[in-house]
């Protein structure tokens, strides 16, 4: 068991990381008519890219519980969309998503009698990710 905990465990921070430090392709020019009218610029409040590259911020977190694996996976992904994160996924008992520059990842893993959830938060501000962290295991 606790070497399936510490799979897990290198997996999600693995993930988490690789997610953080991956700079987002260039986009494609794009080419107008001349008799076109440019629509008006999009306002993104979620996601701000500065095009500075930074060592995110990881925080973990972990707990056992009694729900089974799915249910597990099934309140990680209510407690995200709950905290008002945005493009909330969930992937068997994986579930991803993000709050303004940070990732956060809940992996849970079957016990015999329930399962183990492990909370990773990553991000660019340390007080942001720990309050983040914080939060989501505490809701669980």
């Amino acid at each position: 068991m606790q070497d399936s905990i510490c799979k897990a465990s290198l997996l999600v921070s693995a993930l988490l990381l690789s997610a953080c430090a991956t700079k987002p392709a260039a986009p494609e020019p794009v080419v107008q008519a001349v008799a076109q009218i440019p629509a008006p610029a999009k306002v993104i409040k979620k996601t701000v890219y500065t095009g500075q590259p930074y060592t995110p911020q990881l925080w973990s977190g972990h707990k056992v519980l009694t729900l089974s694996a799915q249910q597990c996976a099934a309140k990680g992904k209510a407690v995200l969309e709950t905290m008002q994160f945005g493009s909330v996924v969930q992937n068997g008992n994986y579930v991803y998503g993000n709050h303004l520059q940070n990732r956060a990842a809940v992996k849970c893993v079957a016990l015999d009698n329930g399962s183990f959830v492990y909370v990773a938060v990553a991000g660019k501000t340390k007080k942001a990710v720990e309050a983040l962290r914080n939060e989501i295991v505490w809701q669980f």
